[in-house]
C-alpha cells in the first residue's frame, strides 16, 4: 500500500473513530473501539471514496452488504464527509433512504450529531427529514443530507412531489425536474434495502430501474443491507447492464455476534413474556401489538411499556425514540412492544427478543435488534396467529428452515454468508417468480409511466405505482388544536405534522375495497363520538385550511365519503376528547373502529388478488 493509501486510510479511520465516540458520548456510554473491525470499516469507506472520485469509476452501483450493527451508516458518512477531508469533491448533498417512516427521526439524531462533530456545522440546519407529509413538504432540497423514505425519494424522482403553483386558465406548472436534478448530483443510499420488498415484488422492480436511471445520469447510488436476497441483486444487475453500468460489491464482517434463539410451538401471549428489563416484543400485527402493550402494562408494574407501529401518530413514534434514547442514558426498566415498525433503525441494546415467526429476511433484522452492545442476546420464536401481513408460502419456507436446526439454535450473525444463503433458500427463483407475476399488470403501467417521463416536461397524466398501495395522510387533532373564524378552519402545519398517520391502501381490489371501507367506518364511528371529519384545502403561509367534509348531504353516503378523500388524499379527524378515536402512546383504536385484521386475512386466503381498475391518479406529497 502506498504512503498516501496508508495516510487516507487513517483519515477514515479517524472519522469513523470520532463518530464512534460522539454518539457513545450523546448516549452516555462507554467508547468501545474494535481496531480489527475499524481497519476493515476505513478499508471499504476508502474504497468507496476511491470509486466516487474518480470520474472513471462512477458507472457503477454499490452493494454494500454487512450484519446488523456492523456500523454501515458510519462507514457510509465517513465516505461522504471525506470529501472535506481529503479535497475531492464528488457529491454537495446526499440521501440517506429508509423503507420505513416510523424511525427516521431517530437516524436523524444520529446524522446530526455526527455534522457537529465532523463538519462542525448546525446538525439541526444541515441535516434535514422528508417524510412525505403535506402539512411540510421539503421536496428533497431542504439540507445537506436528507433523511427522507423511499416513497417520498422515489415520488421526487417521478415528479409526484414537486413545487407547482397555478396558472391562467385552471392549468397548473411545477419545477417537475428539480427534485430529479438533485438526485443526479448527490450520494443516495438505500439503508437496509431488503425491506423495499412487497407482496408482489413491485417496489424491488421499479427501485432498480430508478436508481439505475440515476446512475446514468450521474449520481452515486449504494444499496446497503444485511439480507439482500441474490433475487435483487439480479435484478439491480440486468437493469445496470441495459444502461452500461457495472455492479461493484463489498461485504463487510462484524463483532462476533450470536444469538441463542429458541422456537416455541405455540401462539405468543402477555403470560409467555416475563417482566425483565431490555425486553423487546414483535409481533406481525397492529392489534396484537395493541393488546399485548395493555396486557404487559397490567402485568409488569413499574415498567415502561412502551408500543411502536405504523397507526401511531409522528408524535407518539418520536416520543417512543426519545423515551428509549433516555433509557438508554440512566438505564430505566423498559419493554418494547411493535410491529415491523422496530426492525430497523433502533439503536438500544436489548437483551431478549419475543417475536413471531416471520419472513427469514425480518426475523434475521429482529434477532439484530438484541445483543448489540454484550455480543450475545437470547431471542424466542412463536406462531404468528395467520400469515398476514406477509405472503403465508414464504412464511411456510422460512418455518422449513428453522425446523432443520431443531427447537434451539446458535445464529452467527457476524456470518454474512450464512445469514444470505439462508435468505435465498427462503427466496428462491420459483417463489420470486410467483410473487412477481402478481404484479406484473401494476408494473407494466409503471413502465408505461417511465417511458412518457421528460426532462423539464410536465410528468404523464397516468398513475404510477411504487408499491401495490398508495396511502391517505390521516391526522387525529383535538379542537383546541384548530381556529375557527367564520366558516374558515385552520390548523398549523407543524400540529398537524405531529399528529400524522401513513394509512396504506392496497391496490388489490378486494384489499382495496375493505381498507376504504375501513376508512368511511373511522368517520362514522368519528360522528358517532362527536368528532368531525375534514381534508386539507391548501396552506396558507403557517397554517393549513381544513374543509368539512361530514354535512348531512354525505352524511350516510360512503361512497361519496370514499371518492372526497381519494381525491384530497388526506382525512382529519377533530375531536372533543381524541382519545375515543386515538389511545396517547398505543395508536388508533382499531378494535373499537372495527378494524378487525383477520377479515382481511380471510379475503386474501379465499380469492385471487386482481387490481382495482379506475383508481385515482396519484397525488403524493401534495
Amino acid at each position: 500500500m502506498a504512503r498516501s493509501d496508508v495516510d487516507e486510510l487513517t483519515v477514515f479511520k479517524e472519522l469513523i473513530k470520532e463518530m464512534v465516540g460522539a454518539w457513545a458520548k450523546h448516549n452516555e456510554r462507554e467508547i468501545s473501539i474494535d481496531e480489527e473491525l475499524l481497519y476493515e470499516q476505513a478499508s471499504i469507506a476508502k474504497n468507496l471514496y476511491d470509486i466516487f472520485s474518480n470520474e472513471g469509476d462512477r458507472d457503477a452501483i454499490v452493494i454494500l452488504e454487512a450484519p446488523p450493527g456492523a456500523g454501515k451508516t458510519e462507514v457510509l458518512l465517513a465516505t461522504f464527509f471525506a470529501q472535506w477531508k481529503l479535497g475531492k469533491r464528488f457529491a454537495p448533498r446526499m440521501y440517506i433512504v429508509s423503507p420505513t417512516h416510523s424511525l427516521l427521526s431517530q437516524m436523524a439524531s444520529r446524522v446530526k450529531v455526527h455534522v457537529d462533530n465532523i463538519l462542525k456545522l448546525n446538525g439541526g440546519k444541515y441535516v434535514g427529514e422528508d417524510h412525505g407529509e403535506v402539512s411540510e413538504p421539503t421536496f428533497l432540497y431542504k439540507a445537506l443530507i436528507t433523511l427522507t423514505t423511499v416513497d417520498s425519494y422515489s415520488y421526487g424522482y417521478l415528479a409526484k412531489r414537486v413545487p407547482t403553483w397555478p396558472i391562467a386558465g385552471g392549468a397548473e406548472t411545477g419545477r417537475y425536474s428539480l427534485p430529479a436534478g438533485l438526485q443526479t448530483l448527490s450520494l443516495t443510499v438505500f439503508d437496509e434495502a431488503h425491506l423495499i420488498q412487497d407482496e408482489v415484488f413491485l417496489g424491488p422492480r421499479v427501485i432498480a430501474k430508478i436508481a439505475v436511471d440515476i446512475a446514468a445520469a450521474g449520481g452515486l447510488v449504494v444499496f446497503s443491507s444485511a439480507t439482500l436476497p441474490d433475487s435483487m441483486i439480479q435484478l439491480l444487475n440486468d437493469e445496470a447492464q441495459r444502461r452500461g453500468l457495472s455492479i461493484k460489491s463489498f461485504k463487510m464482517g462484524g463483532k462476533k455476534r450470536r444469538v441463542n434463539v429458541r422456537v416455541i410451538n405455540k401462539e405468543l401471549e402477555a403470560n409467555e413474556i416475563a417482566c425483565e428489563d431490555r425486553t423487546l416484543v414483535v409481533v406481525n400485527t397492529i392489534p396484537k401489538a395493541i393488546e399485548l402493550s395493555r396486557n404487559l402494562d397490567n402485568k409488569c408494574k413499574g415498567f415502561d411499556i412502551l408500543t411502536l407501529h405504523s397507526l401511531m401518530t409522528r408524535a407518539d413514534r418520536e416520543n417512543v425514540v426519545r423515551k428509549l434514547d433516555q433509557c438508554e442514558k440512566r438505564n430505566c426498566r423498559v419493554i418494547l412492544v411493535g410491529t415491523q415498525s422496530v426492525e430497523v433503525g433502533i439503536d438500544y441494546s436489548f437483551k431478549k427478543l419475543y417475536t413471531e415467526l416471520a419472513p427469514i429476511d425480518a426475523l434475521i433484522q429482529r434477532f439484530g435488534r438484541v445483543g448489540r452492545f454484550t455480543n450475545i442476546g437470547e431471542a424466542l420464536v412463536y406462531n404468528p396467529e395467520g400469515p398476514y401481513p406477509y405472503i403465508d408460502k414464504v412464511v411456510d419456507n422460512t418455518r422449513s428452515i428453522l425446523s432443520k436446526f431443531g427447537s434451539a439454535f446458535t445464529l452467527d450473525l457476524s456470518n454474512i454468508a450464512s445469514l444470505k444463503n439462508l435468505v435465498n433458500q427462503v427466496y428462491d427463483e420459483s417463489i420470486v417468480d410467483e410473487i412477481a407475476s402478481k404484479g406484473n399488470e401494476l408494473y407494466i403501467e409503471t413502465l408505461d409511466y417511465l417511458t412518457n417521463l421528460h426532462l423539464l416536461a410536465r410528468p404523464p397524466e397516468k398513475t404510477v405505482y411504487l408499491r401495490p398501495s398508495s396511502y391517505i395522510n390521516l391526522y387525529i387533532l383535538s379542537k383546541d388544536e384548530i381556529v375557527k373564524a367564520g366558516n374558515e378552519v385552520k390548523v398549523r402545519a407543524d400540529v398537524l405534522g405531529e399528529s400524522h398517520i401513513k394509512y396504506s391502501i392496497p391496490e388489490i381490489l378486494e384489499l382495496n375495497e375493505y381498507k376504504l371501507k375501513r376508512l368511511s367506518q373511522l368517520v362514522e364511528y368519528a360522528r358517532s363520538n362527536g368528532c368531525e371529519a375534514y381534508t386539507i384545502s391548501w396552506r396558507q403561509g403557517d397554517y393549513i385550511s381544513l374543509r368539512l367534509i361530514d354535512t348531512e348531504e354525505t352524511k350516510n353516503r360512503e361512497a361519496e365519503i370514499v371518492g372526497i378523500l381519494r381525491k384530497f388524499g388526506a382525512l382529519v379527524i377533530v375531536c372533543d376528547d381524541p382519545n375515543n378515536i386515538y389511545e396517547r402512546g398505543r395508536g388508533l383504536r382499531i378494535k373499537e373502529i372495527g378494524l378487525r385484521i383477520k377479515e382481511i386475512e380471510s379475503s386474501m386466503a379465499s380469492t385471487q388478488p386482481s387490481r382495482k381498475r379506475g383508481g385515482r391518479k396519484s397525488r403524493r406529497g401534495r
